[in-house]
Parts: structure tokens; sequence; C-alpha cells
């Protein structure tokens, strides 16, 4: 049979090859920027969150060091200003918690630290200034956080007789996979 093929036939069978392979390799490569696309939107996502932190971090650590300006910021707008700063400082535990799970939902740090992320909540969320602080301001944060943080806070609360089966319910969503954090 391969000895009745003419030039002209092996000529088309190999671009007909050739073109099937180039077929799967285009596919593939969209494949891949598509997924490249998906965790440069995530990290930008995470690293304009860290950024919104640190810049309030910045602001408020510089009226600390400035106690005048920050007690006569606080009396013209009949702030208690010793509640403004443990409410600040709390925000900034949080925030910097919030940081950390869109880190590890988006995939943009190893997923080898989520447990690290559930422990340093479970200790952040111990502070009793830092959980009335949550228990106000939580409905700031995106709904996939709020359960994390709840499940966790819950969990923690509870006697539990295995730690294997409580790990999993307690993944960020989105992790290995696109997540909706709204």
């Amino acid at each position: 049979m391969l000895g009745s093929l003419t030039i002209n036939d092996i000529s088309t069978i190999l671009m007909l090859l050739f073109t099937c392979v180039m077929t799967v390799a285009n596919i593939l490569l969209w494949i891949s920027t598509r997924r490249t696309i998906e965790l440069q939107v995530k990290s930008n996502y995470s690293l304009n969150h860290q950024a919104l932190v640190n810049s309030h971090r910045e602001l408020f650590v510089s009226l600390f060091h400035q106690p005048e300006i920050f007690n006569d910021f606080a009396s013209a707008n009949n702030i208690d200003s010793e509640q403004w700063q443990v409410n600040t400082v709390s925000a900034f535990f949080i925030n910097q918690v919030f940081a950390h799970y869109l880190n590890v939902a988006n995939g943009t740090i190893e997923s080898s630290y989520l447990e690290r992320l559930r422990q340093d909540v479970r200790e952040v969320f111990a502070f009793p200034t830092v959980h009335a602080h949550w228990q106000h301001s939580r409905n700031n944060y995106a709904p996939a956080f709020q359960r994390f943080v709840d499940e966790l806070l819950s969990s923690s609360t509870e006697v539990s007789e295995s730690d294997d089966d409580s790990s999993n319910s307690l993944r960020p969503e989105g992790l290995g996979e696109p997540s909706p954090l709204t």
C-alpha cells in the first residue's frame, strides 16, 4: 500500500499530520495562556489589596507617631483616640489575614500555607478587640472570606474529635481552581 503512494500523496499526508499537530499545539497554547492570564488577574487583585492595606497602615502608623496630630484629629471628630487606635490595630490584623487568605485562595502562594493560615486566623481572632472588630466590620469583606473565618471560629470553639475531617471543610474557596471572591 505504501508503495503505491505518490510523492503528492505522501506530501498531502505529511501536511495533514503537520496541520493536526499544529492545531493541537495551538489549543494547548491557548489553554496555557488562558490559565496564565487568570492567575495574573488573581495576582493583581491580591497585590492591589495588599497595596491598599499597606497604604492604610502607613497612614495610621504615621499618625500614631505624631500623637499631637492624632489626638487633635480625634478630638475634632469626637472620637475616643485610644479606642480608635485599638480599632485600627484590630483592622490591621484582620486585613493582614485577609491578604494572606487572598493569596492562598487565588493560588498566588502555595496551598501548603493553608494550615498556617488557619492557625493565624485562630490566633488573631482570639484577641478580644480583633474579634469584636470582626463582628462590627465583617460585612466589609468578601463573603467567601467571611465564611472561612466564621467556620474557623466556630470550629475552634467546638471540641473536635478528629482534626483530619475539619481540615477539608475549611479550605479557602477557589484553592486550586478559579475562585469567586464575592
